[in-house]
């Protein structure tokens, strides 16, 4: 079938990948949909699976293909056919995948490492690395710069594209592939690919990609990783000739190992100083003397003997408590008082203080002008008006607490029984 008319995007769930479509890839899920149709594998790879499909994409598989699925993959690609894998830190190892097996025929293969940087920037760990010049194409650069805006002819020598790779593996890249990704200068270990891509004569392509969660929904918004995507994304779904990348003359490095730090730090004398100007076996194990630090009893006989012939009483080690020193400063006298803040002064301006220092009588009196100047344009009398008089009354003539909030009617019947108590004195 012609690729022209193909139109299926497929993500692989049959080997329990790690990143799924609907769980970690939805930012890509979204920017997929809107130009090709998406379909999830969850069965054996087959050529009819792959009929009508334009992209078929592992994100992190963690089981093993079969042989007859691999052939599968690369019959698809001889006949126009797109293939991405992704994976992670670890490589084969720690997926548990043998994706390598296929991918080492067309010149690539995921490394058993993991790329860091060794100082803070933007991202706490150590393996969120902030990767800087580590665009190896022309073409994909000129996007970044179109998209980023800025003046970048002006500033190219001090400002470079960056972009997020989170724990992700470095590439082995030989040709006839070729490296789009690569560490930089900065990232451990230096000048390694991280994204290799094949290009077969009959159009299909073949992309590794050492890191899945570089699309994740976590990293995929940082950087310069949504411009990657939609630039590697159109790379494998549209006709793009190898030689429109422009490919930059970058330095690909060898790819070392770094030693078991961690190993060599528990064991004695690792930085064998006492051994310079020796020569070192063929078997590095025989340098360390893994017995410095033995406990026995060897020697104890001798050292009792020793005892006798000093003349010195035997006996055995008894627990000195300790006494510990603690210098204090000397202790000096204040010269001057504390100083404390004072109190400030009451807003007295937000206070009556006619009402607040007027007698009794004075309040009822201007309660009572109050009420009979507003009452003087009406007929009848508001009961409102009179609920608000006997309330204000109350509260003049301290009737009740304020807390207790009696109604008029409460306070009316109050008084009455205080007047009713006061005439049974005369009486008695």
């Amino acid at each position: 079938m012609d690729g022209s008319t193909r139109n299926c995007v497929i993500f692989d769930q049959s080997k329990n990948e790690l990143f799924k479509l609907h769980d970690n890839y939805k930012t890509v899920h979204r920017k997929i949909k809107n130009d090709l149709r998406i379909e999830v594998n969850k069965s054996e790879i087959t050529e009819a699976i792959l009929k009508d499909a334009r992209l078929f994409i592992a994100s992190g598989p963690q089981e093993n293909f079969t042989e007859d699925e691999f052939k599968v993959l690369k019959i698809f690609a001889q006949n126009g056919g797109q293939v991405m894998i992704l994976l992670g830190e670890g490589g084969e190892t720690d997926f548990n995948t043998n994706v390598n097996f296929f991918l080492e025929e067309f010149g690539m293969s995921i490394n058993a490492d993991v790329a860091l940087r060794a100082s803070y920037y933007k991202f706490f760990h150590p393996k969120e690395v902030i990767v800087s010049e580590g665009i190896g194409t022309q073409s994909l650069m000129k996007v970044i710069r179109e998209q980023s805006g800025g003046d970048w002819d002006q500033i190219d020598e001090i400002i470079k594209p960056e972009f997020v790779y989170p724990f992700g593996a470095t590439l082995n890249v030989i040709a006839p592939a070729v490296s789009l990704l690569t560490t930089g200068p900065v990232v451990y270990p230096f000048n390694r690919p991280l994204c290799g891509l094949f290009c077969h004569p009959s159009g299909g392509k073949i992309m590794a990609i050492g890191s899945g969660h570089m699309f994740h929904d976590r990293y995929i918004c940082e950087e310069s990783n949504m411009i990657i995507w939609d630039y590697i994304f159109r790379l494998m779904t549209e006709e793009i000739p190898l030689n429109q990348l422009q490919l930059n003359d970058i330095e690909i490095f060898d790819n070392t190992l770094s030693p078991n730090t961690i190993y060599l730090a528990d064991q004695p004398k690792i930085c064998l100083v006492e051994a310079i100007d020796c020569e070192i076996p063929a078997d590095f194990k025989k340098i360390f003397d893994m017995h410095l630090h033995s406990i026995n009893n060897n020697s104890l006989r001798e050292v009792i003997t020793t005892y006798e012939k000093l003349d010195v009483q035997y006996e055995s080690l008894k627990i000195i408590k300790p006494q510990f020193e603690i210098p204090l400063p000397q202790l000096q006298l204040a010269v001057f008082p504390p100083v404390f803040t004072d109190l400030q002064s009451p807003a007295l301006e937000l206070f009556d203080l006619d009402e607040a220092f007027s007698t009794e009588k004075a309040q009822l009196v201007q309660l009572t002008n109050k009420c009979l100047l507003a009452a003087e344009d009406r007929r009848n009398v508001d009961e409102n008006e009179l609920k608000y008089f006997i309330e204000e009354c109350g509260r003049i003539l301290n009737v009740a607490p304020p807390e207790e909030q009696l109604s008029a009617r409460d306070i009316l019947h109050r008084i009455g029984v205080r007047i009713t108590q006061y005439k049974k004195l005369d009486r008695e």
